[in-house]
């Protein structure tokens, strides 16, 4: 997957993936462009018949060794090595959690705006504007009288 500068690579073996990425490195260096060899990363999602201590996955370029990662964000989305989206999910409560927090300190939680308009009839559920009468649960809009 390629989006503008970020390119997700997906391959079936380590061998496999050190030739896609030998392809891609190369084939950037030949029209001038450079892969960042610092925020390349390399994630290994285990299948279900892998034992959990293999070892990591060994990709070089150029004799530099990239970094294996056990979690990546690719375009705003969380990929563990564990190839569920428990950690993505969790992710999106927390940020949910955070926004609802603020929302609540700054809106809900205090009282209600004061106003000191005489156009306002809250007791008929009615917002009264100086030439606007609107029904809070009505489409209806009138003159004001």
């Amino acid at each position: 997957m390629i989006f503008a500068d970020d390119i997700a690579i997906c391959a079936t073996s380590e061998q496999e993936l050190q030739t896609i990425i030998s392809v891609f490195y190369y084939t950037f260096k030949e029209f001038g462009l450079q892969m960042n060899l610092k925020k390349t990363e390399i994630l290994h999602q285990k299948s279900s018949t892998e034992h959990e201590n293999k070892e990591a996955s060994n990709i070089e370029i150029e004799g530099k060794e990239l970094l294996v990662v056990s979690e990546f964000k690719y375009l705003g989305t969380l990929i563990s090595d564990k190839a569920t989206l428990d950690v993505e999910i969790q992710a999106r409560i927390n940020k949910a959690t955070t926004a609802f927090w603020k929302l609540y300190q700054r809106v809900w939680k205090k009282k209600a705006p004061h106003t000191s308009h005489k156009s306002t009839n809250i007791q008929n559920n009615d917002l009264t504007l100086p030439n606007l009468r609107l029904r809070k649960l009505g489409m209806d809009s009138k003159a004001h009288t």
